[in-house]
């Protein structure tokens, strides 16, 4: 219309179109077959709804190319089979699955709906637009329309789900959906979406118990008290780190002086306290580089901060943060690219952990700046390289190691090193 002379377009009527809602043209669909007494299942008009996109005239052809295909009448089964889609029923049944954390009956659905081969990145849009209006109502309660007749569902999800949930549902679909042009199976993109939903969620580090679950119920009673020691370590942490690097590497050098033949003609005590000054003198300036000034009793931020039990979104955050207390105040400085992503809820929640450890007197300061080396994070991130160098130099002088190096002229892989975390948490 900008091309067209003015003279032209004053002689012209110029008609504004809007796109229709799927609420008014699923309602219109309902008095047009009641009136032609064409027998009809209401989902089925939604699916239609939603498949013209704004457009009645469009849904008015596709109404009519259904009728034709279910043999003069409107069902949801015949229209999605129809469309290539699924019907709502179907999507509330893979959200309750990830929402009950329900592993088996995920895969279960998945294994149904696969039949009709569909098309799995609809699939994806249709939770996307769920889990955002999802967010829509927890943020805004009330503001969930019905364009979609599943009102009700939605309002249920926003007081089932938190909203970290919702955000994590939300980001892995929307990465998903970008991955399906790039997986070798469409069906395999889609289920490693969903399963990414249902691993990573907050809260759900259970993963042990499910796979003794099946084992049976005697011997789930038994295996179900042993991790309970496990968790044990907790009292471990707050020894200084330097004593537990220190008792880690005595055991890894103590493990390479058992196959060597020379200490073993020695039955005497004196060879065993031989290799322990050797381990020290290498990890110790490595460690002190950590907070090593810290008392039996005394809590150090930095080192203690698992213990105070903060997870998830409001834990990562607060991770990144330096804390400074002045009586009854403890201030946290976070630098700009973390304290942007703060809010009301998650100041909450790390409140609540620390008048937990610290007393209900505590207030809660959030400061903007730089942290500096002295947070959570930066202190896991020094331990980790730290372990990372001393179990790379324990491999570099275990006697089998280097007996296979110089035999095979072989060559060890520093990337493949891991250290063992047995003794960690």
């Amino acid at each position: 219309p900008q091309k067209l002379p003015v003279t032209v377009l004053s002689r012209c009527l110029q008609f504004n179109l809007k796109r229709m809602t799927p609420e008014h043209i699923a309602g219109h669909l309902t008095k047009v077959l009641t009136a032609e007494q064409i027998p009809f299942e209401e989902p089925a008009l939604w699916l239609l709804a939603r498949a013209a996109d704004g457009s009645m005239r469009d849904a008015l052809s596709l109404t009519d190319q259904a009728i034709a295909f279910g043999n003069q009448t409107l069902s949801a089964r015949d229209v999605s089979s129809m469309l290539g889609t699924i019907d709502q029923q179907d999507i509330e049944r893979i959200v309750s699955a990830l929402v009950d954390r329900d592993g088996p009956g995920l895969l279960t659905e998945i294994s149904r709906i696969s039949d009709f081969a569909p098309d799995y990145s609809i699939i994806l849009a249709d939770l996307l637009s769920l889990f955002h209006r999802v967010t829509m109502e927890q943020v805004v309660p009330g503001s969930a329309d019905n364009v979609l007749g599943d009102a009700a569902q939605v309002q249920s999800l926003a007081r089932r789900l938190s909203a970290e949930d919702t955000q994590l549902f939300y980001q892995a679909a929307l990465v998903g959906r970008k991955d399906l042009a790039i997986t070798p199976d469409a069906r395999m993109g889609f289920e490693m979406t969903l399963l990414r939903m249902l691993a990573f969620r907050p809260g759900s580090d259970r993963r042990a118990p499910p796979a003794v679950s099946n084992a049976g119920s005697g011997v789930e009673g038994e295996a179900r008290e042993e991790p309970e020691p496990a968790p044990a370590p907790a009292a471990i942490e707050p020894v200084a780190d330097d004593d537990w690097l220190a008792s880690l590497d005595a055991q890894a050098e103590a493990g390479p002086d058992y196959p060597e033949p020379e200490p073993e003609p020695e039955p005497e005590p004196e060879p065993e306290p031989e290799p322990e000054p050797e381990p020290e003198p290498a990890p110790a300036p490595e460690i002190e580089a950590a907070p090593a000034p810290t008392a039996s009793g005394e809590f150090v931020w930095e080192r203690d901060f698992r213990n105070l039990g903060i997870v998830g979104m409001p834990g990562n955050l607060a991770g990144h943060g330096a804390m400074s207390r002045s009586g009854d105040i403890i201030t946290l400085l976070i630098d700009d690219g973390h304290a942007r992503l703060l809010n009301a809820r998650h100041e909450e929640k790390i409140l609540a952990a620390l008048r937990n450890h610290f007393g209900d007197a505590i207030q809660l300061q959030i400061e903007k700046g730089d942290p500096g080396p002295d947070t959570p994070a930066a202190f896991e991130e020094r331990l980790r390289v730290t372990r990372q160098a001393a179990a790379e130099e324990s491999i570099r002088n275990d006697p089998l190691v280097r007996s296979i190096v110089e035999r095979f002229e072989a060559t060890v892989v520093e990337d493949s090193i891991r250290p063992t975390d047995t003794n960690r948490r």
